[in-house]
């Protein structure tokens, strides 16, 4: 733990309140913990790529590092980090520009009141027995719930949806789908009547109308291929730690993460139990 006995530090480029803790951490007041040395590397490295961080890019990483952390020249830390990950280097490919534009839909007022909805898979078959994912976004807050699932049923589509998002979150006013069986089938039809649930769907061929979840589909895939095991049979047991990569990550369209948006409050990461800091506001500040 960092000592409570701080002293003040002249080092260039700090600020003036800058406390200087003897475990090679800094604490400045008012803005959460500075590192120096070579703790920022190990900071760096488990913000991008510890199981809960999902190997995400220089941006979404920078913003899960600044919201605790700070040192010169932070951005090109992060973004040597990232272009040198040698996952990253074996899995992701260049994006192109797409045959079509994907559409996006009018942000909700509420969280919750609008959610995006598809089948991502199939993968190989897991030791659980799954083979396809639930991928559900909402459309204001860009919380992402994910479930693993034997199949596409649309009895399986109909138990997420109460499960999942109506127990946990409420009642949404429209879900966004495509027009597979799943989504239209007579116990969907039932069960969204019953809830007073309205559906938009899109046409199968063109599924760039549902942008949001065609994006997180993406997302995910990349996410879980970065961390399944050489039997790619564990893809499943790796969904929770992939939610919370997503759900804890700033958004470009909210400059904000899910979580906080939902939670009010932000995350305590994983990766920042690394190097605790002082949280009692006891630093001697002079």
């Amino acid at each position: 733990m960092p000592s409570h006995r701080a002293k003040k530090t002249k080092r260039k480029g700090f600020p003036s309140n800058t406390a200087c803790c003897t475990s090679g951490i800094t604490a400045t007041e008012g803005h959460g913990c500075w590192s120096y040395l070579n703790v920022y590397s190990v900071v760096c490295s488990a913000a991008h790529a510890a199981i809960t961080s999902g190997h995400l890019g220089v941006d979404k990483t920078l913003s899960r590092l600044k919201r605790r952390y700070w040192w010169p020249r932070m951005r090109e830390t992060v973004r040597a980090t990232v272009s040198s990950c040698k996952s990253c280097q074996r899995r992701k490919v260049r994006n192109v520009k797409p045959a079509g534009l994907l559409q996006t839909v009018a942000p909700p007022v509420a969280p919750f009141e609008v959610l995006g909805i598809d089948h991502l898979g199939p993968f190989p078959l897991s030791k659980r027995g799954n083979r396809h994912v639930i991928v559900c976004v909402d459309y204001l807050t860009k919380w992402v719930e994910l479930e693993a699932v034997p199949d596409t049923t649309a009895e399986r589509v109909r138990e997420f949806l109460i499960e999942c998002m109506v127990t946990r979150h409420g009642v949404p006013k429209k879900i966004i789908s495509d027009r597979g069986t799943a989504f239209t089938a007579e116990c969907m039809r039932t069960a969204l009547s019953s809830l007073g649930i309205a559906h938009g769907m899109v046409s199968a061929c063109h599924p760039q109308a549902n942008g949001l979840v065609e994006r997180t589909n993406q997302t995910v895939s990349n996410v879980l291929s970065a961390y399944v095991d050489s039997k790619h049979n564990n893809w499943d047991e790796l969904l929770p730690f992939t939610m919370f990569a997503l759900n804890t990550a700033e958004q470009s369209s909210t400059k904000i993460s899910p979580f906080e948006l939902v939670y009010g409050r932000l995350p305590i990461l994983p990766e920042e139990r690394c190097f605790p800091w002082p949280d009692d506001g006891n630093l001697p500040y002079e």
